[in-house]
């Protein structure tokens, strides 16, 4: 074997695999199409530690969430990589709403989180310029430097002794009864490994598509859902971050801060054919006027057009992580990660852990 373990995808998620599977003594090696790590989902998100308050009971959303949750403030602490555990606020602005926080309430306490049901005068004394009705705080949610725990990551990875191959694409995946065979772009070897784990991100489904033998029903269709993000000019007029009630597909356009205490406005949801990260400029109407629903003086402040990401998301009825073994796409060695948007960032440590311990059964 030239490899143990091959991870394709350098984003958060593939770089936590890799530190977590190479701290374990695997021969492992990293294949990123692009420059550096994290340049598509990983880098271009609201970078928020999230709690696990939104996720169905026992899905996988729900459980790695929770636990990547500790696992990452763990790690950033130790790193001393800089972060900022503010809390979060979502709110309702009407009896109706009120109604639907207190289901979210006992949604989340099913999956071990803790929050606290707030009034519109307690809310007022934790955030005076939030206009609602009632709230729910969230105290463990954050915000943190992601390329700072990107970088912590791949010198884990170097440390322990993996290889990071940048600006290399995977050609073809070919599976042999005791191991797999791959190409790689612009190399006319063939190398050997015993797994491969598919973390490409938006790419993870047409790469899956590249596997000799695979069952090609196994392998989802997806839709790209871009978000754009608007940045708030001055001082943020908040200490914690505010939400909305979620909408059909994400959390709805928020209030985050960033590592530097600005204000970040985003993201909303527009469903396109390719990627491309363009911000929409001519959007700002309809942001300020979602965000006067939580904050009516947003109507004095001045906003600009920041940046955009794009997720990718599988057509499923249940709206969960998908970590696909060789039970449902036929193939030994290979595990395709699908759908792994928010909260994929919290969760990259515990997914981690959830691969080194699927890959036992290989």
């Amino acid at each position: 074997m030239d490899f143990e373990v091959v991870v394709i995808g350098a984003g958060v998620v593939g770089l936590a695999i890799s530190k977590i599977l190479s701290e374990n003594k695997l021969n492992t090696l990293i294949i990123e199409k692009n420059k550096i790590f994290g340049q598509e989902t990983s880098s271009r998100n609201s970078g928020v530690i999230h709690a696990g308050i939104y996720y169905e009971n026992n899905s996988l959303k729900a459980k790695l969430c929770v636990e990547g949750n500790k696992l990452l403030y763990e790690y950033l602490k130790i790193k001393n990589i800089k972060f900022n555990r503010c809390g979060k606020i979502i709110v309702s602005t009407n009896k109706s709403e009120d109604q639907k926080l207190k289901q979210m309430q006992i949604n989340a306490k099913k999956n071990n989180v803790n929050v606290f049901l707030l009034d519109k005068n307690e809310t007022k004394k934790l955030e005076p310029a939030v206009n609602c009705y009632s709230s729910l705080l969230s105290p463990n949610t954050g915000v943190f430097d992601i390329h700072g725990l990107m970088q912590n990551f791949e010198i884990d990875i170097q440390n322990n002794n993996g290889t990071i191959l940048y600006n290399n694409n995977v050609e073809r995946i070919i599976p042999k009864k005791d191991w797999i065979e791959f190409k790689i772009k612009n190399d006319n070897r063939t190398y050997k490994t015993k797994l491969i784990i598919n973390s490409s991100g938006l790419n993870s489904h047409i790469l899956a598509s590249k596997v000799v033998s695979i069952k090609q029903n196994s392998i989802p269709s997806v839709k790209l859902l871009k978000g754009n993000y608007f940045k708030m000019h001055g001082p943020s007029p908040f200490k914690k971050l505010v939400y909305p009630l979620p909408q059909k597909n994400s959390l709805g356009i928020h209030s985050t801060l960033n590592i530097n205490n600005e204000t970040i406005f985003g993201p909303d949801e527009e469903e396109v054919k390719e990627i491309n990260y363009n911000v929409n400029e001519k959007k700002e109407v309809e942001f300020r006027k979602s965000i006067s629903k939580y904050y009516p003086d947003i109507k004095t402040n001045k906003i600009f057009a920041d940046y955009s990401g794009i997720r990718g998301v599988c057509n499923q009825k249940k709206k969960d992580f998908i970590i696909q073994t060789k039970e449902t796409h036929g193939v030994k060695g290979l595990i395709n990660l699908f759908n792994i948007n928010s909260p994929g960032l919290t969760s990259s440590l515990a997914i981690a852990n959830y691969i080194l311990a699927n890959i036992k059964n290989y």
